[in-house]
């Protein structure tokens, strides 16, 4: 909220005022409550009688003007929908790049008959972390591939 002389409002300070009525009774309840109201200092200045009664029947006659919070917010709804399109239209066109998870395809195999081992659990160390995991109807499992050098320790369930 905030006190402006009616010789200085604009056109959107006046479409955002109270009505006489309405911002003499707010100004009244700030003055008793002892609270701020932003130009409320430029007013008691430019008066000869600084009393509370003089402020609101300024405030009443119309000469000031008490001018909505909402006046100095901006409406960002209406451009919401608008630049949710362009941004949609600008990731089809340039789509983002999906960093690949690089794995190590490993078919464990058994040693004497070398067939598949297959539906096993297994537990996987690698750097020394350790996951239990499980191998495919095929033998194969997947994976992460790890720092160069890092050790790798397979250990059959």
């Amino acid at each position: 909220m905030k006190l402006i002389s009616a010789r200085q409002a604009s056109l959107w300070d006046m479409e955002h005022a109270f009505s006489a009525k309405e911002a003499r009774d707010v100004v009244q309840q700030h003055l008793s409550a002892g609270q701020k109201i932003e130009g409320l200092q430029s007013l008691r200045s430019a008066m000869m009688l600084n009393f509370d009664s003089q402020v609101v029947q300024q405030v009443e006659s119309g000469e000031w003007v008490l001018i909505k919070p909402e006046a100095n917010c901006f409406n960002w709804g209406q451009f919401d929908k608008a630049v949710r399109d362009q941004r949609v239209m600008e990731v089809m066109q340039h789509p983002i790049v999906q960093p690949k998870p690089v794995v190590l395809v490993v078919q464990m195999l058994d040693s004497e008959i070398l067939e598949p081992l297959v539906s096993r659990l297994y537990t996987a160390i690698i750097d020394g972390v350790s996951q239990t995991r499980t191998i495919d109807a095929l033998g194969i499992t997947h994976l992460p591939e790890s720092a160069k050098g890092a050790k790798v320790v397979i250990k059959l369930t």
